[in-house]
């Protein structure tokens, strides 16, 4: 090291200059990709409440075996979309703050706004659906529990699980 003449440590300033460039690059381009997708997902859910059936906004539905197919389809999107949310999170994919001020909680109101996705959920759950990500039906039941605490006496709380 002793040996080494000015070009030669200007060399190596600035290659070590460069990869923290590159580094920084790099990491505001996951930040942007990370908006960029919670973004995308936000007019997803847009487009979702825009076509909520009426049976969704006013009803429990305790009996989902009987609600509509469109009923039924909508619910399965809404939580074929949070989960693919929860994927995006586990990956580090959407911003946290993103994660635990909005979307989690944004759910969580809606499950006790629209008792009627406590009940799709349940439905579709037994039918074998949210499979993927793993932990994910872990997330839901969590915030069904929490709701259910919360409002006991909301129609789909005082079914069993």
């Amino acid at each position: 090291m002793r040996n080494m003449r000015l070009p030669e440590w200007l060399q190596i300033g600035i290659a070590i200059i460069g990869v923290w460039v590159g580094y920084s690059q790099l990491d505001q381009l996951n930040e942007e990709q990370r908006w960029k997708n919670y973004s995308e997902l936000n007019a997803r859910y847009a487009d979702f409440y825009q076509a909520l059936p009426r049976e969704v906004l006013v009803a429990a539905t305790d009996n989902f075996v009987k609600a509509t197919p469109e009923t039924k389809r909508v619910i399965r999107q809404y939580f074929d979309l949070y989960s693919e949310e929860f994927w995006l999170y586990k990956e580090g994919r959407i911003p946290e703050s993103m994660w635990t001020q909005r979307i989690n909680n944004g759910v969580a109101i809606n499950l006790a706004e629209y008792p009627a996705l406590i009940s799709g959920y349940r439905y579709w759950k037994t039918k074998g659906a949210f499979q993927h990500p793993a932990d994910f039906r872990v997330e839901v039941e969590k915030l069904i529990a929490e709701v259910c605490r919360n409002q006991p006496k909301l129609e789909p709380c005082r079914l069993p699980l």
